[in-house]
């Protein structure tokens, strides 16, 4: 099976290796899931632990909106209930990858298995959703990036959420809506320790002020985009920008109107940046700078923000009652940051 898997992978590459990258990425890396996935179902059912193995791709159906697809809920529920939900064996499938009804793979985004998950969780009724990683838990920063990063013991689906949509790398921002809709807990634990105290993500919100969490995201994109005879920045020509971010599949992780301009932050994707750039160019007037780095910060505590930036200069800055977002040149940004007391 693993050999015929390598066999479908070299010639899907010579199918599609002409085509758009996302759509010749997604129908390649999909194969790396289900190459692993048989191998361990192979090893299960060896060792008699009655496995049942399914292609996601036939299990979680998507539109063809390659590395960022979207579900069609109404048939994937029907497909998974269908083929899944009366299995006495374990079932193993995989996470990330879909599949169109036409049958062309599909990729969910980034950390897309955690998606999956929910996905499949969602579907079935699940109890509860565990998902391993190589760190404890949840945290309140990277601790690779911040020397004083500690656990969230327990917060809301609602602050997961916005952690994740401001670039949080533990958990996809997609996961959380189908599991709050069924009131299903997620546990995230480390499989290097497994029998450390899990971060839990569920319905109570009383815990989610207790501790400022920051998030950095690197390799950032300013664009300033100003119409050329000067005229107003109004609401039709803002349509019509942010609907050139829509089909370039990129999103903003920062945005800043005034009278005569729209701008945002966004990562460095040259792929759709470029295409994307120049077709904006034709109306409107660019300006962009890069290599830059946001830093996020929920609940900010008094004097925190100033406390965090110390002399490096702010190019924008954005903040509500919730959260705080500063962008800095990525030069003047240090290898390891500190989080205030």
């Amino acid at each position: 099976r693993v050999d015929a898997l390598f066999g479908e992978l070299d010639a899907q590459h010579r199918k599609h290796r002409r085509d758009a990258y996302a759509k010749h990425y997604d129908q390649t890396v999909c194969y790396g899931e289900l190459i692993s996935t048989t191998i361990v179902a192979a090893w299960l059912n060896h060792s008699g632990i009655a496995t049942d193995w399914h292609d996601a791709r036939e299990l979680v159906r998507t539109d063809a909106c390659h590395q960022a697809a979207n579900l069609d809920w109404a048939a994937t529920a029907e497909t998974v209930r269908e083929r899944l939900a009366d299995s006495e064996r374990v079932i193993l499938t995989q996470g990330f990858i879909g599949g169109t009804a036409e049958g062309t793979s599909t990729t969910l985004g980034r950390e897309g298995s955690d998606f999956s998950a929910a996905i499949f969780a969602h579907c079935l009724d699940a109890q509860q959703v565990v998902i391993w990683k190589d760190v404890p838990g949840l945290f309140n920063a990277d601790p690779r990036r911040f020397d004083n990063a500690v656990q969230l013991e327990r917060i809301s689906y609602g602050e997961a959420t916005e952690l994740a949509w401001h670039g949080a790398k533990v958990i996809h921002p997609k996961t959380l809506g189908p599991l709050q809709e069924k009131s299903i807990p997620l546990m995230v634990r480390s499989f290097e320790t497994p029998d450390a105290a899990p971060s839990v993500i569920d319905a109570e919100r009383r815990y989610d002020a207790d501790v400022a969490s920051c998030i950095l995201r690197e390799n950032q994109v300013w664009l300033e985009v100003r119409p050329r005879d000067f005229s107003f920045m109004d609401e039709p020509r803002q349509h019509d920008i942010l609907g050139h971010l829509v089909e370039a599949g990129l999103h903003a992780n920062l945005v800043d109107s005034g009278a005569m301009r729209l701008a945002f932050c966004l990562d460095d994707k040259p792929e759709r940046l470029a295409p994307m750039i120049e077709s904006l160019e034709r109306d409107f007037s660019v300006r962009r700078e890069d290599a830059l780095t946001l830093l996020t910060v929920r609940h900010p505590r008094q004097g925190m923000m100033d406390a965090l930036v110390a002399d490096r200069e702010t190019l924008v800055e954005r903040r509500n009652d919730t959260t705080a977002q500063r962008l800095f040149h990525s030069r003047d940004c240090p290898e390891t940051w500190h989080i205030p007391d």
